[in-house]
């Protein structure tokens, strides 16, 4: 029988910090929140890690997102980077335990009910002064003030806008009067915009073209208001004890306001669901190519002439065959575009049907 040399067992795990410090409950929503917003992986800056600062504060970023939490006590002076892991989101762990946060020779431990994590510390790791990102939001140039139930609409019918799938999801923030989140496709004939019946804008005008992602992020964190300081400037939310910013996307691709665009009120009022343009179908008679062009011989009498003759009746009978045809396809196009309006129409208003049942 072959034997093996079993390492002690002391050296197969970090050693246990000498003491511990408490915390509040909420420091596991904070950890898994800044563990969300780090990077799943980085090369020039430690961006796969989170900032847990001798402060209290804990700083994360993917160089596109950045959130700092305060208010916490860590046991140590300096800021310390550990990576990017996220066990803190795990269902299993107690939610309205103390947390006891400690540190030893390269680890950083935290321990919750009869949960023990211990997470390598990055020594050699570079992460960027978060705090200078971030501006006085008093001196932003407008705040967009998000109601609450205008903000759970907005959480769970954004995904349903146009251009979800697209590169960087981009929807148009407009606040030049009533506050509406719009977007568009190629796919969709009209943009499409969710109205803010019960939000409101304080300050200047700003139309922002932002990704969808991070608007979401930021009503799901719970913040009910943006400021704005420019259109090409990130947009920043802050409460007592927490701040976070996202960059915009090209101002100049912002989704303009449409007469035409399918509008959606956050009132639920499924009469909002309509089209600007009402104006009645023209009804338009289809022309029947072949009874047309039989009328048309029949006006043609046959003429036993010359060939010039009768070569210049046949192409007086093309040239009508070839109009006729081109009305058709006229017609055509603007009954399947009509009938692609229509399915839109029709999936937005089983959207919010199915919206409503859920509220």
């Amino acid at each position: 029988m072959k034997q093996y040399d079993i390492p002690p067992l002391e050296d197969l795990f970090p050693d246990w910090p000498d003491s511990f410090t408490d915390n509040p409950p909420e420091l596991v929503v904070a950890l898994h929140a800044a563990m969300e917003t780090a990077a799943p992986e980085s090369s020039r800056y430690s961006l796969h890690c989170i900032q847990l600062q001798g402060s209290g504060a804990i700083a994360a970023t993917d160089a596109s997102q950045m959130l700092l939490q305060t208010g916490f006590d860590f046991p140590w002076d300096e800021d310390l980077l550990i990576p990017r892991r996220l066990v803190f989101g795990s269902p299993g762990l107690p939610r309205g335990a103390k947390v006891q946060v400690g540190k030893s020779d390269g680890w950083v431990w935290f321990r919750m009910g009869h949960w023990s994590f211990a997470f390598a510390i990055n020594a050699d790791g570079r992460f960027p002064h978060v705090e200078s990102m971030v501006r006085d939001h008093e001196h932003a140039a407008a705040s967009i003030q998000i109601e609450s139930r205008d903000a759970n609409f907005l959480v769970k019918s954004m995904k349903q806008l146009p251009g979800n799938e697209t590169r960087h999801s981009p929807v148009t923030v407009d606040a030049n009067g009533s506050v509406a989140v719009r977007s568009k496709s190629e796919d969709a004939p009209h943009p499409v915009e969710i109205v803010l019946s019960n939000s409101s804008r304080a300050g200047q005008e700003h139309c922002i073209n932002t990704d969808r992602t991070f608007l979401r992020r930021a009503l799901d964190l719970g913040f009910r208001e943006l400021h704005v300081f420019a259109p090409d400037q990130p947009i920043l939310c802050v409460d007592d004890r927490r701040q976070y910013l996202w960059a915009v996307l090209t101002p100049e691709e912002a989704v303009k306001p449409s007469s035409d665009a399918v509008r959606i009120s956050s009132a639920f009022d499924v009469a909002s669901v309509s089209t600007k343009n009402t104006q009645p179908v023209q009804e338009t008679t289809v022309p029947n190519t072949r009874d047309q062009a039989a009328g048309k011989a029949d006006q043609q009498p046959v003429v036993a002439g010359s060939a010039e003759e009768l070569i210049g009746q046949a192409e007086q009978l093309k040239t009508s065959l070839r109009d006729s045809l081109a009305k058709t396809n006229e017609l055509v196009a603007s009954l399947k575009r009509h009938r692609k309006e229509a399915k839109i129409v029709r999936t937005t208003l089983e959207s919010l049907r199915q919206l409503q049942t859920v509220s």
